[in-house]
């Protein structure tokens, strides 16, 4: 880990941009104990946004996913024509960091449970964001998980929330079972629908996103407002809109899950040629391996 510069104030809410935010998580500042890995089986390919492990805080066990640095350079090839070149890098990462996606994300989610607008028990429940202590961050060293921080530009890291302390997101520490199965799927794609209708797009429904058929992570999510959904020509932002439903649908087929009923996220199969990138293609903003958590 470099030196590093004084970072700016943490704030109780994240990001600090237009839309949704999270609230930081009430016992940040209490002592963790690692208890392990809950994600040993991943691939540590580059495409992953972090690392999900098993911890105990203030005596109550937890999942913590540990994200790894992002760089907002890395993907302006995919930003930069929406956004324009010349945007704050800060303002990129607020669209298209994984961690931010979830703070975004988990955000919306809370507000609209609270006004009744959603199901509880359409998403695992998140408890808020944190920075790791330096004592947190030797720790992870024993667990050889890469957070990538060589990769990123340091003047860009030193001037970002929280500088080059670790981020994380706090969440309910869910059973090892996906839940997806024929009995399931009626509220899972309900699930779906609420979403969608609070203008949460997960853009990453598959089996193993989902535990105790809630979905688990919303590291590759779009919230409205989204600065680059907002620019994009209506019929691309019509199709990532879509983009749940029709991972709904290939995801019950690919994985052959029961349907006697005949659920479907989109009323006509030629929407199954908008499929996710294969397994380990990278998607900008995001992994396409979804984590546990």
């Amino acid at each position: 880990m470099p030196k590093q510069r004084r970072a700016r104030t943490i704030p109780q809410y994240l990001p600090p941009y237009d839309g949704p935010k999270l609230q930081r998580f009430r016992y940040h500042n209490f002592p963790i104990q690692w208890l392990g890995r809950l994600d040993d089986d991943r691939d540590e390919g580059s495409g992953r946004q972090g690392f999900v492990f098993h911890v105990k805080i203030n005596d109550r066990e937890y999942a913590l996913k540990v994200f790894k640095f992002w760089d907002p350079e890395s993907a302006k090839y995919f930003w930069g024509p929406y956004l324009g070149k010349s945007t704050p890098l800060d303002t990129a990462a607020y669209c298209m960091d994984p961690f931010y996606a979830e703070c975004r994300a988990y955000g919306r989610i809370e507000d609209a449970i609270s006004k009744k607008k959603l199901r509880r028990d359409v998403a695992v429940p998140c408890y808020g964001f944190m920075h790791l202590q330096e004592a947190d961050e030797r720790m992870l060293e024993s667990f050889d998980v890469d957070l990538e921080l060589d990769t990123v530009d340091p003047i860009y890291q030193q001037s970002a929330i929280g500088g080059y302390k670790v981020r994380a997101i706090v969440k309910h520490l869910a059973s090892s079972e996906h839940g997806v199965n024929s009995k399931s799927l009626s509220r899972i794609l309900s699930g779906i629908k609420q979403l969608n209708g609070n203008k949460i797009y997960n853009r990453d429904i598959r089996q193993d996103n989902y535990k105790d058929s809630k979905i688990i992570d919303f590291g590759s999510a779009w919230t409205e407002p989204h600065g680059i959904l907002d620019k994009m020509q209506k019929r691309a932002a019509d199709s990532t809109r879509m983009t749940d439903r029709v991972q709904f649908d290939q995801m019950v087929m690919e994985e052959k899950i029961p349907n006697p009923k005949g659920y479907r996220g989109m009323p006509d199969s030629k929407y199954i040629s908008n499929l996710r990138p294969r397994k380990g293609e990278k998607q900008p903003g995001g992994s396409q391996e979804a984590t546990t958590g």
